[in-house]
């Protein structure tokens, strides 16, 4: 209050007694001589809030609303208003830790004709509102109904243009963002809203240059990376009922698609069977097996069967730099290869595409594919965003399909037969890129 001492003891405006009235202590705040202390909350880890319209509190002059310790020395100050006469009458909390305070100040930070703020917890405002048009207009009560919103009574005369009110409710937005996370594997991420308070609109930004409005989205990230990921909530009836958070999300998980590939395709000829050997990749080492005791590390051998078979032909490729794959084909009377009564020969050779493109050179790293072998869905990626003229075509040298594309795509091949196909990618500069697929 305005009292100047206790028990003998001066100048103190705070003074906190035992449940029996005696004295337990007394804390000296402002040093004008009309200083008081209008309202007083506790914070609920025990330190003290005060509000009136003492100047100084321990020499720091001009503080309307002072936080002190349990023990009541000074923990921190704040300055509202800039008029001589402005005063602080009431406080409350929020449930988030945030003060709200109304009195008869005049600004707040520089605003002007605010007579009602809500501040952060470290005095910061966070919003403040204008109440009446009288030159004397003032908050002296403050409450916080059910529904979270803010009642206040005072003298002001106006508020929002609503003449001679003496109470208004005020919407009390209260929201804080904020989300948790999950991380699923592979780049993909499980992201839970857990933001509290008032609000009907939510808003991700993910930082790869997608977003949702989904309330608790699924999100996969294409590549590994640093992503910073804002959620943005609010009431669509009140601009000031916003609120976002945003983290640090560092993917790790994503797996590149292989960028080798081991495929052969093969066909029976005059001479005997031809295979084609259309494995994908650079710095290739080769491992035949023929399945019948026999190995090679020649890219196009030639081996000879001594009987019909059937015999069971797989390739194994490694490009020294993590990527190993393998496949395999049945080879013989019950595979492949048909009228084959006695022993045939195979000559491994490389895809005729190779060398039907102008003699330009066909580069496989700057291409590659997946999933391989596939049903539906094809992805084409490629090292640089360009445009590209593709092409399809079978083993037997049939044109698929033609199309153009600029960087990444995604083919549809569900319609297409099953077997071997080439991919064939050429630039505006004429350069030649090369892969295979096979269609289950």
């Amino acid at each position: 209050g305005i009292f100047n001492s206790y028990n003998g003891i001066s100048s103190n405006r705070i003074a906190r007694l035992n449940n029996n009235g005696t004295l337990d202590g007394t804390f000296l705040v402002g040093s004008g001589a009309n200083g008081s202390i209008y309202t007083v909350t506790i914070q609920s880890d025990g330190k003290i809030i005060i509000g009136g319209d003492f100047t100084a509190y321990n020499g720091t002059t001009r503080n309307h609303i002072a936080r002190l310790n349990a023990n009541g020395t000074l923990d921190s100050t704040f300055i509202i208003g800039s008029g001589v006469d402005n005063a602080v009458f009431t406080t409350t909390l929020l449930p988030n830790g945030k003060i709200i305070v109304g009195g008869m100040f005049t600004s707040y930070n520089g605003i002007l004709r605010n007579n009602l703020a809500i501040l952060n917890s470290d005095g910061t405002l966070d919003n403040s509102f204008d109440l009446g048009i009288g030159s004397n207009g003032s908050i002296s009560s403050i409450a916080i109904d059910l529904d979270g919103k803010i009642i206040i009574a005072g003298n002001f005369t106006s508020y929002k243009g609503v003449v001679r009110n003496r109470i208004a409710r005020i919407l009390n937005c209260g929201t804080n963002a904020s989300y948790s996370t999950i991380d699923n594997g592979n780049g993909s991420y499980s992201f839970t809203n857990t933001s509290t308070g008032n609000f009907n609109q939510t808003h991700w930004a993910f930082g790869d240059g997608t977003t949702s409005t989904a309330a608790n989205p699924n999100h996969t990230f294409s590549a590994n990376g640093t992503y910073v990921v804002v959620l943005t909530v609010n009431d669509s009836t009140s601009s000031s009922c916003m609120d976002y958070y945003l983290d640090t999300i560092v993917v790790t998980g994503v797996v590149a698609p292989l960028q080798c590939a081991a495929g052969f395709v093969m066909y029976p000829d005059a001479g005997g069977v031809t295979v084609v050997n259309s494995s994908t990749g650079t710095n290739l080492t080769y491992l035949w097996d023929f399945g019948d005791g026999d190995t090679s590390n020649a890219q196009f051998p030639t081996h000879t069967y001594a009987a019909s078979g059937p015999y069971y032909l797989c390739l194994t490729i490694d490009d020294g730099a993590g990527c190993v794959d393998m496949y395999c084909d049945s080879i013989g009377e019950n595979g492949v290869v048909f009228n084959k009564q006695t022993g045939f020969t195979i000559n491994v050779i490389a895809p005729p595409l190779a060398t039907q493109v102008n003699e330009q050179a066909a580069i496989t790293s700057a291409i590659s594919i997946y999933p391989n072998p596939t049903g539906k869905k094809l992805n084409v990626v490629f090292n640089k965003s360009e445009p590209y003229q593709l092409k399809i075509v079978a083993i037997d040298g049939k044109l698929i399909e033609t199309k153009t594309v600029v960087g990444n795509t995604t083919l549809d091949v569900s319609n297409y037969s099953s077997g071997m196909y080439f991919i064939t990618a050429i630039n505006n500069e004429g350069k030649v890129y090369q892969s295979k697929f096979v269609k289950e």
